[in-house]
């Protein structure tokens, strides 16, 4: 019964794209749509006593309106809550029917992108120049617990590229422009991290989803400005054990064509995820965590393998360190590519919080 009502509703938030177009419609009616069709598309894959669960993602102020981020806890026996933020990116209402191809882009051509070296059962890509035992990172333990039920936040999920964006229409082609990269465009990598956010806070892991704008007008100088987020952010929620630095990856076919890197999970497409380590540390780029980081990110390279096939690419090991120094437990995960849809993302990020949950016991 659930299920078919929240069928019903997203039916009707797409007749309503459809009819008005999103020109037409407040921005603000776009992100209360945005919120409803991201927690209703994981609440159909939910139990029924997630419902309510979920339901309190719908009722959370707008974070860019207060200007802070709160942490997105499940409600607990009627505990008093702390205010929750609302997701800002918009999953358009109804996709209508794709342009036609005017010849000022090129194709988008559908990939399973695979490679890398096979070690202990899962695929790398070591570009690091750091010769790294992949072997001793699986067999190591994490430095740290999520603890599933506490109202406590345990995951920080952020966009260093907030704006990085995602194709409005499935046609095998696009058009110039029709990925833009502003601070309106709302089919963006901020809609995977809801998705995420609230797949997370379905398995009891309290989450804190911030959705601040690092790379607009200005994409030089992101990780400086996204560092200071995470920094403010753990001073505040020092509960935190995990931060995703979420994006969305630029591929191209040849100099023309979009590679778009999808597989199918259950019958569905998905975009492929990348999960990517930092492992670089020097004097002056000091960065001690990398081995945990390292384990942490085998570990999860190694679940997304054994529970959904090819649904991680490669696991890229590369000499940065971007903010990953900043706990034992950092991230940088990939969601697709330009040539994705917004729902391929979605779904695909939906997984990776699932296949999380899975992994810290939830």
């Amino acid at each position: 019964m659930k299920a078919r009502v929240i069928r019903i509703v997203l039916s009707l938030l797409a007749v309503v794209g459809i009819v008005f177009g999103a020109s037409r419609l407040p921005r603000d009616v776009w992100t209360r749509i945005g919120r409803v069709m991201a927690v209703a598309s994981v609440s159909l894959q939910q139990a029924e006593n997630t419902a309510e669960q979920l339901s309190a993602v719908l009722t959370r102020p707008s974070a860019h309106a207060a200007g802070t981020t709160a942490p997105h806890t499940l409600p607990t026996g009627g505990a008093e809550q702390q205010p929750l933020t609302e997701p800002t990116a918009v999953q358009t209402a109804g996709t209508a029917s794709p342009p036609p191809e005017n010849g000022s882009g090129g194709k988008v051509v559908t990939q399973t992108v695979g490679g890398g070296e096979s070690i202990g059962g899962i695929q790398v890509k070591n570009k690091s120049g750091v010769t790294v035992n992949i072997a001793e990172a699986l067999e190591a333990d994490l430095p740290f617990t999520v603890e599933v039920g506490s109202t406590a936040p345990q995951v920080l999920i952020y966009h260093t590229h907030t704006t990085e964006g995602y194709m409005p229409y499935d046609a095998g082609y696009y058009n110039a422009g029709d990925v833009p990269r502003n601070d309106t465009y709302t089919d963006t990598v901020v809609a995977a991290g809801d998705a995420l956010e609230a797949a997370l806070l379905a398995a009891g892991i309290a989450v804190i989803h911030d959705t601040t704008i690092h790379d607009y007008p200005h994409y030089r100088g992101a990780y400086e400005r996204s560092e200071v987020t995470v920094k403010k952010l753990l001073e505040q929620y020092p509960s935190i054990k995990v931060t995703i630095d979420l994006h969305r990856d630029g591929l191209m076919a040849n100099e023309r064509d979009m590679l778009k890197p999808t597989v199918t999970v259950n019958g569905k497409k998905a975009a492929q995820l990348m999960v990517v380590c930092g492992v670089l540390s020097t004097d002056e780029l000091p960065h001690e965590n990398w081995k945990d980081n390292l384990s942490f990110a085998t570990k999860l390279q190694e679940m997304l393998t054994a529970r959904h096939d090819r649904l991680a690419r490669p696991l890229s090991l590369t000499a940065a360190r971007y903010n990953q120094y900043l706990t034992s437990g950092s991230l940088l995960v990939e969601v697709g590519s330009e040539g994705n849809t917004l729902e391929e993302a979605t779904y695909a990020a939906r997984l990776l919080g699932q296949t999380l949950a899975a992994m810290w016991g939830a």
